[in-house]
Formats: structure tokens, C-alpha cells, sequence
């Protein structure tokens, strides 16, 4: 049979994976919700959440000497990317319902054409 080495983790090392656990799974769900138009305010601070704690979790990996792990990197990236997009979209969103809301007042005739 085969032998195997388990690794034997700090307390700092298990602080680290579980809050970058938490990071990752918070980046996934904000750059999911962040292409629906309502929701997509959820997904927005998901990411942002995503964001500061996978930066609070690289400091404590730095403070503590414990190895930066990919879920934190992942993590950071994924709030990075949510927070571009879901802002873009953001944006996009509020234009476009300032224009259906001045064509409702009258400001702006929409010939239909």
C-alpha cells in the first residue's frame, strides 16, 4: 500500500483556508448575481465583501508567515471582476432608466422608428 503524508496545518494556516473559503465562495455568488438587473446591487456588494476580506486575509497570511494560498488570489480576482462588471453594468442600467424616464415625462419624444 501506498503511503501518504498528511499535512499537519497551523492554526494561523486554517484561519487562512477557511477565510479564503469564505472569500472565494463570496466572489462566485457576487459574479453571478451581478448580470441581473435588481439582484445585481447584491452581487455588487458581494464582490466588494469578496474583495476586502481576500485583502484582510492576505495581510493576515503576511502578519502571521503563513503561505499565501490560490483560493485567496482566486478570491481576490473574482471581487475584482465583479466589482468592474457589476459597475459597468450598474452604470449602464441607470442611463437607460434616466432615458426611459425622461421619455416618460415628455422631455424626450421617442418617435418609434
Amino acid at each position: 500500500m501506498g503511503s501518504y503524508k498528511s499535512a499537519v496545518l497551523s492554526p494561523g494556516e486554517i484561519e487562512h483556508k477557511k477565510n479564503s473559503s469564505i472569500s472565494l465562495v463570496l466572489g462566485i455568488i457576487g459574479d453571478v448575481l451581478v448580470w441581473y438587473p435588481i439582484i445585481g446591487i447584491a452581487g455588487l456588494v458581494l464582490s466588494v465583501l469578496a474583495l476586502i476580506r481576500s485583502n484582510r486575509n492576505r495581510l493576515f497570511a503576511q502578519q502571521n508567515g503563513v503561505p499565501e494560498n490560490g483560493m485567496n488570489v482566486a478570491a481576490k480576482w473574482c471581487g475584482v471582476g465583479g466589482v468592474l462588471v457589476g459597475g459597468i453594468l450598474a452604470i449602464i442600467y441607470i442611463i437607460v432608466f434616466i432615458v426611459l424616464l425622461l421619455i416618460a415625462i415628455g422631455i424626450i419624444e421617442y418617435t418609434g422608428k
